[in-house]
């Protein structure tokens, strides 16, 4: 992996650790040893997180997810070509299912989307 965290992507995740556990749902599917090589880069990024779950594709995301899990995503897929799309096919699949998530914007910064973030922390 040779792309830049968002800048401000470490400090977010350590801001919102106290009230989540954070679990890193990340597809992989063209990565070598997919898990240990974006363990590194988590790593040498300072990242923390409780746990990380590598899948092959954006919508295996879907199993690991319950109503009381939220998803922040920018739901694109194609990051290793030009232009990416929006996988709207994901969107559609977690709205159905009632699943709750966050759409990160892409090209963003966390803070654009901590306050939905926190609202969602604050629900009964």
């Amino acid at each position: 992996l040779q792309d830049e965290p968002v800048p401000d992507a470490a400090e977010a995740l350590r801001t919102l650790r106290p009230k989540f556990f954070i679990r890193l749902l990340t597809a992989r599917k063209t990565y070598e040893n997919a898990f240990e090589t974006t363990q590194l880069w988590l790593f040498n990024h300072g990242f923390q997180y409780d746990e990380l779950i590598v899948v092959n594709d954006a919508e295996d995301k879907e199993a690991h997810l319950t109503s009381e899990t939220l998803l922040v995503d920018d739901f694109t897929l194609g990051h290793h070509k030009a232009e990416t799309q929006e996988n709207t096919k994901l969107i559609a699949k977690l709205k159905k299912a009632g699943l709750p998530f966050v759409k990160f914007p892409l090209g963003g910064l966390w803070a654009d989307v901590m306050p939905e973030i926190l609202d969602f922390a604050n629900k009964p």
